[in-house]
């Protein structure tokens, strides 16, 4: 079962996703360092407090890309 995503809980993800900057900038220091980008992503879904995992968090970052 997936998560519906609604206005404020997009808002929370986005103020929670740009707190970590090697998830969306490519000169930060651990654009590529898979470790970090993992560890973001975990904390960006512990503070959604939602039913999530990373590779939803991943499918939800493409969504808003793509608009």
């Amino acid at each position: 079962m997936s998560y519906k995503w609604n206005e404020k809980s997009t808002l929370v993800f986005l103020n929670a996703y740009q707190k970590h900057p090697c998830l969306w900038n490519p000169n930060h220091v651990k654009y590529y360092d898979c470790l970090a980008k993992n560890q973001a992503l975990k904390s960006v879904i512990r503070e959604l407090d939602i039913p999530l995992n990373i590779s939803g968090c991943l499918e939800q970052i493409k969504a808003i890309r793509e608009k």
